[in-house]
């Protein structure tokens, strides 16, 4: 058998060395990591034990970080093709700065899958990742306990609150980034807050059980609602952000297409007839 030699030009590559510092008079963390993005590339790579690495990487523009756990993290580094040299990188590790809180309503009860929007004081002090807009608003959800939490952020401060970037459910308050593993926890209220009863009824008024609705925010797309309508046809949505939302369902009976819906504060009532492999008969009609 002939062997034909490829012909295939070799991939150019790009030789990263340095150094990961710990942060001042601490020892280096196990298990320090190396982050490098350019465009939609990712690659990670493990520092040996006393922080020194060489690396090797598709020759691009690259952006490189140093991470250790999720507590530690340096600046990104800015590494490009060379010629006759090797780009060498020092990495100093410093505390990762986040902000975490709850989203609550006037009583103090935690609100689940609200919109949390937050916005940095000083965009150019900022972490943002490569390629990201440091001006942009930062948008969360949160947890079934009303918790939320930004992660590697810069110093400074940030301004927070409940809605969507472009609608504050409450007031907007300043917090400063703090220590990664810090337990302070901001109080975020949400003062304006809505409640959707719905009822999907057949073109005979006969309320359909086991509908699938679903409800999703158009100002935060985070925000997604889902369940099932009960035996009469009935589903209530309740701690809802105010403004437009996009709601779908679909049945056996039929399907709802996509419909916008305002939430507005307090709770609304509304209802929405189908037809057997039609969409709505009617777009809504408010129950007195």
């Amino acid at each position: 058998v002939e062997t034909v030699p490829s012909t295939a030009a070799p991939e150019a590559v790009l030789h990263v060395r340095g150094q990961v510092l710990p942060p001042e008079g601490e020892a280096l963390p196990q298990g320090c990591m190396l982050e490098a993005r350019s465009g939609s590339r990712r690659a990670v790579e493990q520092v040996d034990a006393d922080g020194g690495f060489l690396w090797t990487l598709a020759s691009a523009h690259w952006q490189v970080r140093a991470l250790a756990g999720s507590d530690l993290g340096s600046e990104w580094r800015t590494v490009s093709p060379q010629t006759g040299s090797l780009p060498r990188l020092v990495l100093q590790l410093r505390p990762l700065r986040q902000v975490q809180g709850r989203v609550v309503d006037k009583q103090g009860k935690a609100l689940a899958d609200f919109g949390v929007v937050l916005v940095r004081e000083d965009p150019a002090a900022s972490r943002a990742a490569p390629g990201a807009d440091p001006a942009a608003p930062l948008l969360a959800r949160s947890a079934a306990d009303g918790s939320f939490h930004f992660l590697d952020l810069g110093e400074g401060g940030v301004w927070l609150h409940a809605g969507t970037p472009g609608r504050a459910a409450g007031p907007v308050i300043r917090v400063q980034a703090a220590a990664a593993g810090d337990s302070l926890v901001h109080d975020v209220l949400a003062d304006e807050v809505g409640a959707l009863h719905l009822r999907l009824v057949s073109a005979l008024g006969a309320g359909i059980p086991g509908a699938e609705v679903r409800l999703v925010s158009m100002g935060n797309g985070a925000a997604d609602r889902r369940g099932r309508c009960d035996y009469g046809g009935k589903i209530e949505f309740e701690d809802l952000p105010c403004g437009q939302w996009s709601l779908t369902a679909d049945s056996q009976h039929g399907a709802v297409v996509e419909q916008p819906v305002e939430v507005v504060a307090g709770t609304q009532e509304l209802q929405f007839t189908v037809e057997r492999g039609r969409g709505p008969r009617q777009r809504a009609s408010r129950v007195k």
